[in-house]
């Protein structure tokens, strides 16, 4: 069995972008107020 991917939920989905993308180093193409993002 392989892990494909994972799903988080938050409760302020702009703070989460900005640290995984400013913290983190990750790179997030979509906006600060989306309800999705795709980390990679």
């Amino acid at each position: 069995m392989r892990l494909d991917g994972f799903g988080l939920f938050v409760d302020d989905m702009a703070k989460m972008i900005r640290f995984y993308r400013d913290v983190l180093g990750f790179e997030i193409k979509e906006e600060e107020n989306t309800s999705n993002v795709y980390l990679c």
